[in-house]
């Protein structure tokens, strides 16, 4: 079957950094066009094998004309993907545009926009947005992509913790004492536009959030779509945030151009999850830029056992996939106990070619996989808004660090002995 992509924002960072080379891949065994939208033209710097299935249009992403235009391109079509490479704030421009010419409707089954993180600046622009959209399409023409969910790793999360004994047995608060995530960036910000997300709302509202859902989401009763939702509500209303420390390192504002701030480039929370399975575990989210090192990881720290080292699992996200489990053993000389490491590592697993998250997300569309690597409800984005208002709502002050750090230091006071 043959789709087209009408890619808005083709010239941008995103789409040409991992969308359209996506497809080299996700899409290698499919017939498929590419329609390239932008105010500038880049198609010189498409592969030729990409080239060759892409017509570029310039045009201005908040001009209703183009969207008349795209849809006399694609009239005829039956299957269509508008994917929104573009700044948040266009996407509620792009889809009424669209909708306004006819792109995609209710009637056009088989047309679906595509949104990038993150959606809306805070819970009320969010919810306006899916608002609209679901006042003319169905649920199944609306996909809210986050790369994060799609990584090997953590799509097979879930598959972890409930299909095996091993995990089952330890995965709640009678063995867990702590569960730290954290999304640690060395980059510095280099635009204005991170300052009107920070770190709240440009990782931690979604990236960090979904990580802290798959780790402590109960198992839901069956596989459907609304025994899944019932599970991640009861989540997401059962967090409570405890504390918050927010920082922002030195030279931000030289580096956003931004004289006045309003948000932090780092932030740690520490939650608790109001629910029979986790109370009393003590949970952090943390998220930042220009630290020391560039990770990904979710670390489950177990109750100690008669005073020795407290037994990890360590899932890691980024940069290298798998698992480390940190268990004590005798040493080979029979005087101590001392911890052993063993490295579960997925990306062993992987074959030449396996697919990055963004190949895997083309591939499952193309085949017309039903949950799609990488998509998030809109109902569950919305619950992870409310989460970030209640975090915002504990703002005190925001601390200075040097660039370069492992974590402020307010932050590790508060992890304490969690570190």
């Amino acid at each position: 079957m043959k789709t087209t992509w009408i890619i808005i924002g083709a010239a941008g960072d995103l789409a040409q950094r991992k969308i359209i080379p996506a497809f080299a891949a996700g899409a290698a065994d499919h017939e498929y066009r590419l329609i390239a939208v932008d105010r500038h033209d880049a198609r010189a710097h498409l592969p030729l094998h990409i080239a060759e299935k892409t017509d570029w249009v310039i045009g201005d992403a908040t001009s209703l004309d183009l969207y008349h235009e795209l849809a006399r391109m694609v009239a005829g079509h039956d299957t269509v993907f508008i994917y929104c490479a573009t700044a948040p704030a266009l996407y509620c421009t792009i889809f009424c545009h669209a909708r306004d010419a006819g792109l995609i409707n209710r009637t056009l089954t088989q047309r679906t926009i595509i949104f990038e993180k993150p959606y809306g600046t805070e819970y009320a622009s969010a919810a306006s947005l899916m608002n609209a959209i679901a006042e003319s399409l169905d649920p199944h023409q609306l996909l809210c992509v986050d790369h994060y969910r799609a990584r090997a790793v953590v799509a097979t999360l879930e598959t972890l913790r409930f299909s095996n004994g091993f995990f089952r047995s330890f995965w709640s608060r009678s063995c867990i004492a702590s569960i730290h995530i954290t999304l640690s960036e060395s980059a510095r910000v280099h635009s204005g536009f991170y300052d009107q997300y920070g770190v709240l709302g440009d990782v931690m509202q979604n990236h960090v959030l979904q990580l802290l859902a798959l780790a402590t989401v109960a198992e839901p009763l069956d596989d459907t779509p609304a025994c899944r939702r019932a599970a991640f509500a009861e989540l997401y209303e059962g967090l409570v945030v405890e504390a918050l420390c927010e920082g922002r390192y030195i030279g931000y504002s030289d580096d956003t151009g931004v004289a006045t701030p309003q948000n932090g480039s780092y932030a740690l929370i520490r939650f608790a999850l109001d629910t029979p399975q986790w109370q009393g575990v003590r949970i952090y989210c943390e998220a930042g830029k220009a630290l020391a090192d560039k990770y990904t990881t979710i670390r489950i720290r177990l109750h100690p056992f008669r005073g020795q080292p407290a037994n990890e699992c360590m899932i890691r996200i980024v940069p290298d996939e798998g698992f480390l489990l940190t268990v004590s053993v005798l040493n080979p000389a029979g005087t101590k106990i001392v911890p052993l490491t063993l490295n579960g590592c997925y990306d062993c697993l992987a074959i030449a070619g396996s697919p990055a998250a963004y190949e895997r997300f083309i591939r499952d569309v193309m085949t017309g996989h039903a949950a799609a690597a990488g998509i998030v409800s809109p109902d569950e984005l919305l619950m992870q808004w409310r989460i970030i208002e209640k975090v915002r709502a504990c703002r005190t002050t925001v601390e200075e660090y040097p660039p370069g750090v492992v974590r402020p230091k307010s932050a590790q006071d508060l992890l304490g002995s969690d570190a």
